[in-house]
């Protein structure tokens, strides 16, 4: 069975989104003691400058801050948190044909979703992915054998 999490993704995905938190951290103060510089040399002659740089400074550190928290540390932060929440689920086996939906969805706080049908028979089963491992999964017509943790495919084997 080909599995889609690795058992220390939720810790790696964790550190990278300390990492960006830290960075922003850091951008934020960095950026505050510059401005802060900036102002303490200010004289007559200098005034329109320093006014321009400590502008300038603030709205660079403000958006740096702004991408590291938005673009890195909550998407994150969210996969981690999505990670240890399905490991925390029962695990189950279900087989059929898979059909992936082309439509994504985005939980609130967490990952983006692809949704995938498995049919065996007359019934159907709908059932998550990941976005992020979409692609590992095999085509839409495939008869598949997928283990799950809720309602999240967290392995797959294509039965001949």
């Amino acid at each position: 069975m080909t599995e889609l999490y690795s058992p220390d993704e939720a810790q790696r995905l964790a550190s990278r989104a300390s990492l960006c938190r830290a960075a922003a951290w850091i951008a934020g103060v960095l950026g505050l003691i510059l401005c802060v510089w900036l102002c303490t040399g200010v004289r007559p002659t200098n005034t329109v400058r320093r006014l321009i740089a400590v502008i300038s400074v603030s709205t660079l550190t403000g958006w740096g801050v702004i991408l590291l928290t938005c673009i890195g540390y909550r998407p994150l932060n969210g996969a981690a948190r999505h990670i240890r929440r399905i490991e925390t689920e029962e695990v189950s086996e279900y087989s059929g044909t898979m059909e992936k939906s082309e439509l994504l969805f985005q939980i609130p706080g967490s990952i983006t979703v692809q949704k995938v049908v498995l049919r065996e028979g007359e019934s159907s089963r709908t059932l998550h992915v990941d976005a992020r491992k979409r692609r590992l999964l095999p085509d839409s017509g495939t008869r598949v054998r997928v283990r799950c943790r809720g309602s999240f495919i967290t392995a797959f084997e294509v039965e001949p």
